[in-house]
């Protein structure tokens, strides 16, 4: 009684109450374009659900289903469908009857490999698989992967969060693909066929076990966000001097033990990570990066600052912490624009008095340092909102003044 009139019914399932979309109710909703169901407890959809003849978006991530009835394969209009966070094994065969599907989320699953039916889907432009189960796109049936790369009009393709070991030879057919990431497999080799995807914008290739990036990928001009970060590169890789439109690159968590003058190139460059690598030495070559906005550089061996980062005019979050300071670097008080700087976690005892010439500095931390007594310095900073001087470990500070 209590759910007679609700168009979601109970289901008990092992003492666990889940539930189902009532058949007879759904088919009325003739005029409905846009339905969300996400995030409750549904294990299932009614056969009436194919009765939505105007449905356009359909979104039931974070349920429990485990299958579609083939009554979906009517939703003609439907273009953007999302089963993400569910419990598929295989993806639903009445998907792949969909033509007029743009966007299709399967990630979350516990889809293993991916059927040829995949081809039938002509007007595809995203899709994502990430956080699957999937070994490989189904690269050793060539068969079957010529059918796959008939989708040559796919532009985004999420398959993060595999245990993909090889990407097919085939991948470059892609032509208007725009956004590739393939983070957290176990991929060693980016495949230098990546160079024909040259309009390219985005490419994530983080926590994987790359050793080097051909130089072939030079090619990818368009591409303003790549991360690298999370893999086993010695160096800065050289095809990067030619992405011209490079916006955001993460070289963070790698075994970089220098920066090439080729970075000099990169002049549009706003947001650069290289945390946790094996740097001695802050670069001369980052001070002319003059549109940089962000820059990363903590948990490093660096112990001194260029007096030529004076030229980065438009730098405005510095992180340095995790390194080896003894003192707060001088020279990056001539860094004007500076709002937020992070030197924790390092050895540093004293504070400049120039440290006033910060005049839009808002946020200091210099937790974990080495002072003796709290640094007045820090007083005439007239624009500080958040100042963090916790020290957990070492020399305490007694006073405030």
């Amino acid at each position: 009684k209590k759910h007679e009139n609700n168009i979601c019914g109970p289901v008990n399932n092992n003492k666990k109450v889940c539930y189902r979309i009532k058949q007879n109710e759904i088919a009325c909703m003739k005029n409905i374009k846009q339905l969300f169901a996400s995030h409750n407890n549904l294990t299932q959809l009614p056969y009436g659900m194919g009765d939505l003849s105007n449905l356009q978006i359909l979104s039931l991530s974070g349920n429990s289903i485990t299958a579609l009835p083939d009554s979906v394969a009517r939703l003609k209009n439907l273009h953007v469908l999302n089963l993400g966070h569910n419990q598929f094994c295989v993806p639903p065969k009445a998907i792949f009857k969909l033509s007029h599907l743009v966007k299709l989320c399967l990630c979350g699953n516990q889809i293993k490999s991916l059927p040829k039916d995949l081809a039938s889907l002509k007007n595809l432009r995203e899709l994502s698989l990430s956080n699957n189960c999937l070994t490989f796109l189904p690269v050793e049936q060539l068969q079957r992967l010529k059918k796959v790369c008939k989708c040559l009009f796919i532009d985004h393709l999420i398959l993060s969060g595999n245990q993909m070991r090889s990407l097919p030879t085939r991948l470059h057919k892609l032509k208007k693909l725009k956004e590739l990431c393939v983070d957290r497999n176990k991929l060693e080799i980016l495949p230098e066929q990546l160079a024909h995807l040259q309009n390219l914008s985005v490419m994530s290739w983080a926590e994987n076990g790359l050793l080097c990036v051909p130089i072939e990928l030079k090619n990818c001009g368009k591409i303003t966000k790549l991360d690298l970060s999370g893999n086993k590169l010695s160096e800065v890789p050289e095809a990067l001097s030619s992405m011209a439109d490079l916006l955001w690159l993460l070289l963070d968590k790698n075994e970089i033990k220098d920066v090439p003058e080729s970075i000099i190139y990169l002049k549009k460059l706003k947001h650069l990570s290289l945390s946790r690598n094996k740097l001695d030495v802050f670069s001369v070559h980052l001070c002319a990066l003059q549109d940089l906005v962000f820059l990363d550089l903590s948990m490093n061996n660096l112990h001194d600052v260029p007096r030529e980062v004076s030229n980065m005019q438009s730098l405005s979050e510095l992180l340095l912490h995790s390194n080896r300071f003894t003192s707060f670097p001088l020279e990056l008080c001539s860094v004007k624009k500076l709002q937020k700087v992070d030197l924790s976690e390092n050895q540093i005892q004293t504070i400049p008095a120039r440290i006033c010439h910060l005049q839009l500095l808002q946020e200091l931390d210099l937790s974990n340092n080495h002072f003796k007594t709290f640094p007045n310095q820090i007083c005439s900073v007239k624009s500080l909102e958040f100042l963090k001087i916790c020290q957990e470990n070492g020399i305490k500070v007694r006073t405030i003044p």
